[in-house]
């Protein structure tokens, strides 16, 4: 494909390579042929200081925003792209509805391309009473927060930021078992993992954490330790200067590192 022929040259004219994910730099050496000593792993970090509720009665508001105090509350936060997989959760919306035991509210907070296509689609299976499509917003923390679940049924992910976030808020999520999200999400213990383009799946593991609001709750705050631990931001900065460092030292060739496993 022509991006890994960009990526390809890319690397070749590089001194580092940085890779978001150990999947990212699977990917990298086995696809794109990066040379491995050239390949160094810094995963994500967040700003815990911006990822933060704007009031504390945040949850409450967003409920009464959206008419959602005695409804179960689903939040996807992405830009609004197939690679994203939105249309796989607005297939499952039918089976939700139909084995809810109350009322089930979707909000698509994000930009892209594809707004117009996606309001469509869900006004062609009949859920476009449930879902509202929000467009960007200042207050992502806040409506993840608010939600029982937080979704991202991606076909490709490098990483997942966006799970972090939610995981470090206390609230669980349904992701697709894709690109660096298992390196993010502990399956049955802070989320569920379904495989990347299965509505079914998808809705029978939505539909399953939101009518056992007891193992919801056993989810609800048990990554938020993790991410503390394992997604700081000042150490990814900190492995960011290490690699600038090591290029300067070795300016003119390659860095002799490896995948930098220990930055976990």
């Amino acid at each position: 494909m022509c991006y890994v022929r960009l990526d390809r040259l890319s690397t070749r004219l590089s001194q580092a390579v940085i890779a978001v994910s150990h999947h990212t730099a699977d990917h990298l050496i086995e696809v794109e042929k990066a040379p491995r000593e050239k390949v160094y792993l810094v995963l994500n970090g967040i700003d815990f200081d911006r990822v933060r509720l704007t009031a504390v009665d945040a949850r409450e508001r967003i409920r009464r925003e959206f008419r959602a105090e005695n409804e179960h509350l689903l939040v996807m936060v992405a830009r609004l792209h197939p690679e994203k997989g939105h249309h796989y959760l607005f297939q499952a919306l039918s089976e939700i509805r139909r084995s809810a035991s109350k009322p089930v509210r979707l909000l698509v907070a994000g930009d892209g391309p594809f707004d117009a296509a996606y309001r469509e689609q869900v006004r062609s299976i009949g859920c476009d009473d449930m879902v509202s499509f929000l467009g960007f917003r200042k207050d992502a923390p806040d409506l993840m927060a608010a939600a029982d679940l937080v979704v991202l049924p991606s076909l490709a992910e490098a990483f997942g930021l966006v799970l972090t976030e939610a995981l470090y808020l206390g609230t669980p999520v349904v992701a697709t078992r894709v690109g660096g999200i298992p390196e993010i999400v502990d399956d049955g213990v802070d989320g569920i993992l379904v495989p990347p383009g299965d509505s079914r799946a998808l809705a029978h593991a939505i539909l399953d954490l939101l009518e056992n609001p007891e193992r919801r709750e056993r989810l609800a705050g048990a990554g938020r330790e993790k991410v503390m631990r394992r997604f700081r931001f000042e150490d990814m900065v900190r492995s960011y200067e290490d690699i600038y460092a090591i290029a300067r030292l070795n300016r003119g060739q390659a860095p002799t590192g490896e995948i930098r496993a220990d930055v976990q």
